[in-house]
């Protein structure tokens, strides 16, 4: 069999270190124009429709996004600075609405939103949110977009701890694309230098060094819908649509909201449930977001040396070391939890080592909500048969103004000169 180096051969071409420079070299630059020559062309970013005329920022991108984060938009000058880090739990959710259907996520509310409000009916009037908000967002990601909160100088940092997640080592991040942004972020933590080498591929560190530098690659999926729009039609040119079928729904490409957790669903329904979904579905064979969470909290780990406890702490070792303030608060959960046992006692054994941690980190500035007292909670509605998603908000957003105001208002303690 001729080998490839006989076939450059016969065309009269031989390597040489200069000329695999050479190549690289036009490569580059080539690349460099093609970006220079794209249009003008925006990012999708979640939850923009949901903020209109507010001042909040979203700037999370699609999971389907390597950026991570919009970078186009500058930090806010003057006024309080509040980074608001959550997940689906901080969506107010319109009855019958689905979790992942980013296409309607605008028929919801935002915690945030309602929080704001809340602060201006107490005069706090001057408020700018940075909203970091994601769809099944994990402990990793929500570690990384501190650091990026910190960067942006925060006045203010709110992040959700997820009781079905917090301490779930199966579960730090959802989603690959997360890496390329979060290779930058890390490096500027000592501490953490070792999570390179563990989790992102070099593909992501070849982002961070040289990708994101070119347009080609970083303006990439503000153009993803305008890709497939042609694919799609290119296709329907080439294979007329069958009578009857309907394609209006391929009309824009997945935005990746709809990432499914198989790996997870199959080490839970496997592993411990031995094959057995009747504990993960009703009698008419549905699957129930409640049922599904007190399986999942059954794998917290409460153990000293895993990775959920290195991401957690990390998390306010550098809330601590930047000086700057925060709440972090447990999510709420549903009542019916208790009707599971089980899943009530890993709820409460979550619960106290969330108040060690309490006793270590909280002070003047930081502050530890594990226990959200139940007169905040009045008029909270959890949707059916779930367990910590929203359909009203209730007392909630009210108890975090108030948490939020009474952390701001407090005067910065100076050091006192001997």
């Amino acid at each position: 069999m001729k080998s490839v180096d006989h076939a450059l051969s016969l065309l009269g071409y031989k390597a040489t270190p200069f000329g695999l420079v050479r190549i690289a070299l036009w490569a580059f630059l080539f690349l460099y124009l093609a970006g220079l020559a794209l249009p003008p062309g925006n990012r999708t970013i979640p939850f923009t429709e949901n903020v209109v005329g507010l001042p909040i920022t979203p700037l999370v991108t699609l999971p389907s996004d390597p950026a991570f984060i919009d970078e186009q938009a500058l930090p806010t000058q003057g006024g309080l600075k509040i980074a608001w880090i959550s997940d689906s739990s901080s969506v107010i959710y319109k009855p019958g609405a689905k979790f992942l259907d980013f296409s309607a996520m605008g028929d919801n509310r935002l915690l945030p939103v309602e929080t704001l409000n809340q602060l201006r009916e107490i005069n706090q009037n001057d408020i700018h949110i940075d909203l970091y908000i994601r769809l099944s967002l994990r402990s990793l990601e929500s570690y990384t977009l501190t650091e990026i909160a910190l960067e942006r100088n925060a006045d203010i940092i709110v992040l959700t701890l997820n009781p079905f997640f917090v301490f779930n080592n199966h579960a730090i991040f959802k989603g690959n694309t997360h890496f390329a942004r979060a290779t930058r972020t890390w490096s500027k933590n000592p501490a953490v230098w070792y999570w390179l080498a563990l989790l992102p591929q070099p593909s992501d560190h070849l982002w961070a060094g040289l990708g994101r530098h070119l347009n080609i690659f970083a303006r990439a999926p503000a153009f993803a819908p305008d890709v497939h729009a042609a694919k799609l039609s290119l296709w329907k040119a080439i294979f007329p649509q069958i009578k009857g079928q309907n394609t209006d729904k391929l009309s824009a490409p997945p935005s990746g909201e709809g990432l499914k957790e198989n790996s997870m669903i199959f080490w839970v329904t496997q592993r411990y449930l031995n094959g057995d979904l009747s504990k993960l579905v009703n009698d008419k064979n549905e699957a129930i977001n409640a049922l599904w969470y007190r399986q999942l909290i059954r794998l917290a780990d409460f153990t000293q040396d895993t990775i959920s406890r290195a991401i957690l702490l990390q998390t306010l070792e550098r809330i601590k070391a930047s000086g700057k303030k925060a709440i972090l608060y447990l999510a709420p959960v549903s009542e019916n939890l208790r009707e599971d046992e089980t899943a009530w006692k890993q709820y409460q054994k979550i619960k106290s080592e969330l108040k060690a941690l309490q006793q270590v980190y909280e002070d003047d500035k930081v502050k530890l909500i594990v226990d959200i007292p139940p007169d905040a909670l009045n008029g909270t509605v959890f949707v059916e048969n779930d367990d910590v998603h929203l359909n009203e908000v209730g007392g909630l957003s009210s108890f975090l103004a108030s948490s939020i105001a009474s952390l701001t208002s407090k005067p910065e303690q100076k050091e006192s000169t001997p």
